[in-house]
Order: C-alpha cells, then structure tokens, then sequence
C-alpha cells in the first residue's frame, strides 16, 4: 500500500505520530490491542465510530485507504483494492475504479466488483437491518432501490454498475469532487452476496 520508506523513530508518547517505533522486515505475529470502550460494531457496513474504521483497516480492505506512512504522509489517499484513485469524468458524477487483477478472501474465492457493490447495497439501502453506518453513497447515488433484504432479487442501485468482474461505475445525482475519500470507507469492503 505505502511508498514511502519508514523512518525509525524513538519511543514514548506519539512516537509512531512520527515514524515508525521499531521497524522490521517480519511479517505475521500477535496484534494486542487495548481499548477502553467497545466497537459500535466489527461489520464494515454496520460502524460509524472511527475508532473502529481505523480498527477495521487491520482485517478488511476497501476501494481507497490512507498510506500508511506516519506523520502527514499518513494522509495522503492510496489505492487499496483498486489499481488505482478513481477516475472521474462527466464533471464529477461518474467515478469509475477498477479493482486490482487476482483479489482473493481468505478461502481463495476470488474479490469482485460485484462484492464491492453488495457490501455498498447492504449497508446504504439496508438500514432497516444495518443501521448504525453511514449512507453517503444512497444520498449521491440516489435511485428508490430498497436495499438487499427488501428486493433480494435486484442487482443493488441501478446507479452503481458494475459492467465486469473489476469494474465499479459510480453514476452519481450531482457532481461530487470526495468521492476517493468516501471509497476509504469500512463499507467499500466487499462482502460475497
């Protein structure tokens, strides 16, 4: 995900605010986390507290993320799942990503834009089941669907079109110049219908 190359940082209060507190080339171990308080919930389309988004970038991954170099460059927007930043053509109301060639669960089946546009339906247009998360995406995308549990039959907004396995079009109501940031969102984590 990131570029940028860690710098090492001492430790203390905010160290990692910085740099990166004691670098190294292993992979896999133990997270331990504390916390005081508990998550709102661990569904991506079901959250709305922040802490758990930051939280849920540790097990699930979306359309756009934060690089996660520390400091300022922490806040620069990447692509996660998609190969690149979405591209925006019609004055701002169509937002076309693609997702990387070869995405996989965990079980090997593979990631689709389809999955993607689910996990969009379920916890935009499904508030009646899933109501703790935002709607942002029903406001800009508009279209009268009643989400996954009402018209199980239906394909999910009409507005959101997904023309292959990699592609998601973003057909919006108006011009809407944050649409990365909205892809960085808990609830662009795709969910196999």
């Amino acid at each position: 995900m990131t570029t940028s190359k860690p710098t090492e940082t001492g430790s203390g209060f905010d160290a990692g605010v910085h740099g990166v507190v004691r670098p190294t080339t292993a992979t896999g171990g133990t997270l331990r986390l504390v916390r005081t308080d508990d998550f709102d919930s661990l569904d991506p389309g079901n959250t709305y507290y922040a802490y758990t988004w930051n939280f849920l970038r540790l097990i699930g991954r979306t359309l756009v993320t934060f690089d996660t170099a520390p400091g300022k460059a922490g806040q620069r927007l990447v692509p996660d799942l998609a190969e690149s930043l979405g591209e925006s053509s019609d004055g701002g109301r169509t937002w076309t990503y693609r997702l990387r060639e070869g995405l996989k669960y965990e079980d090997g089946s593979p990631v689709t834009s389809g999955d993607v546009k689910y996990a969009i339906a379920r916890s935009n247009y499904g508030t009646d089941v899933l109501g703790v998360g935002p709607t942002y995406f029903r406001q800009l995308l508009g279209t009268d669907y009643g989400g996954p549990w009402r018209e199980p039959d239906a394909d999910g907004p009409v507005t959101l079109e997904t023309p292959d396995d990699r592609t998601l079009i973003f057909r919006l109501r108006e011009p809407f110049a944050g649409m990365d940031l909205l892809a960085t969102m808990p609830s662009t984590t795709p969910v196999p219908r």
